[in-house]
């Protein structure tokens, strides 16, 4: 019995486009954009507080709240 190999792996769905074959590399999940932005904010926030007994940013030594956490705030704040 012969078998075209195009017959084979690619199918035909009702809408008639061609679905992927079963060779054909699957993409990566991707995260939704906001998601991540809200994960970097609350990455910002966190490595970026006032050192115990101080005025200071922990991370970046400036006045405590630093441009850093300003910026943050106002993202968190845009959600």
């Amino acid at each position: 019995m012969t078998t075209r190999m195009g017959e084979r792996h690619t199918q035909v769905s009702t809408c008639g486009r061609r679905r992927m074959n079963s060779l054909h590399q699957t993409r990566p999940v991707r995260v939704p954009e906001p998601a991540q932005l809200y994960s970097l904010i609350v990455l910002y926030l966190h490595l970026h507080a006032v050192q115990p007994d101080s005025t200071r940013c922990a991370s970046c030594g400036m006045t405590w709240p630093c441009e850093q956490v300003r910026l943050a705030c106002r993202l968190r704040d845009g959600f």
